[in-house]
């Protein structure tokens, strides 16, 4: 089952690099470089999620990163994100 799709408001500091795509709509957008997310945004009830505008971006919570940790699940890298 995919992870859900949540706003990209929950990302800060996202600026469009060029003009949104004449047949898709998508927006240029590039990953900031000071990763920070808007904890008014998240999703509270969800341990893993994407956003929509960087769907290729998995999020998770440290409940979701515990739990794998203590399966002893291997392959992914987990990387710390501000949320403010």
């Amino acid at each position: 089952m995919p992870s859900p799709l949540v706003s990209s408001r929950a990302w800060q500091a996202t600026t469009p690099c060029r003009p949104p795509c004449p047949r898709c709509g998508r927006l240029g957008l590039s990953l900031p470089k000071e990763r920070l997310l808007d904890a008014a945004a998240l999703p509270a009830h969800l341990d893993l999620f994407r956003l929509m505008d960087f769907s290729t971006v998995i999020v998770c919570s440290e409940r979701f990163v515990t739990a794998c940790q203590r399966l002893g699940l291997d392959g992914v890298a987990f990387l710390p994100l501000l949320v403010r």
